[in-house]
């Protein structure tokens, strides 16, 4: 059975040199660590943040999801989790409450990496096209590939965010942070395919779950 996702605010978490640049984020098995004195330069310094907002911010950057569960970290793969078939169906009439938002300007169709380099010339890479492009200037890639998959992981998260759905219903544990799910009856424009990005269950006054969801299709 998948973990349930859990809320947190801290980690207490233990790693030198936190490597990521080696993971393959289209199929994440394992989350590999590396300690500085070895020698290794693929590592990011982690200053004034706590554990978990490092972890985050690695995660973020380069198109990796991360839930907790039983005091242990789980990483995986965003756009393979996004390819995955719905694991059942979630009607409107099973919903106490349920609310829809969309961003009129749609997805982005690429994105332009921009920054400094030491000699301060401004180095660019872009991915993809069209009128849609997302301009990001807070990453500093080793080289083009790097910058691809940071690119590609940007562009993705962002068009998590252009069509969402929250819904609250009697509580339930089939339903678990990092699947996709179906959702049927509500209406066109909004029924479809969802990822489901987080969960809370809560008992006060009953056992009830509300759902955060990202819609893929």
């Amino acid at each position: 059975m998948e973990p349930i996702i859990a809320r947190f605010t801290e980690l207490n978490i233990r790693y030198a040199g936190a490597s990521i640049f080696n993971v393959d984020s289209e199929s994440i098995t394992s989350f590999s660590y590396s300690d500085k004195s070895s020698g290794e330069s693929d590592s990011m310094e982690q200053s004034n943040q706590t554990d978990s907002a490092f972890l985050s911010e690695i995660c973020q950057t380069y198109g990796i999801c991360m839930k907790v569960y039983s005091d242990k970290v789980i990483l995986y793969g965003l756009q393979k989790a996004l390819n995955k078939t719905p694991v059942l169906t979630v009607k409107k009439d099973e919903m106490e409450s349920w609310s829809f938002d969309t961003s009129l300007d749609g997805n982005y169709t690429g994105g332009q990496l921009t920054y400094s380099n030491t000699d301060g010339k401004d180095i660019k890479y872009s991915v993809g096209g069209g009128n849609r492009i997302l301009k990001i200037t807070d990453k500093k890639p080793a080289d083009y590939a790097e910058a691809e998959r940071m690119i590609k992981a940007a562009v993705l998260l962002k068009n998590l965010e252009t069509t969402t759905l929250s819904f609250s219903c009697p509580g339930r544990l089939d339903i678990v942070a990092s699947q996709n799910i179906q959702i049927k009856g509500i209406g066109a424009g909004i029924d479809g395919k969802y990822h489901v990005l987080s969960v809370y269950h809560k008992i006060s006054g009953g056992f009830k779950s509300d759902f955060e969801l990202a819609k893929v299709e």
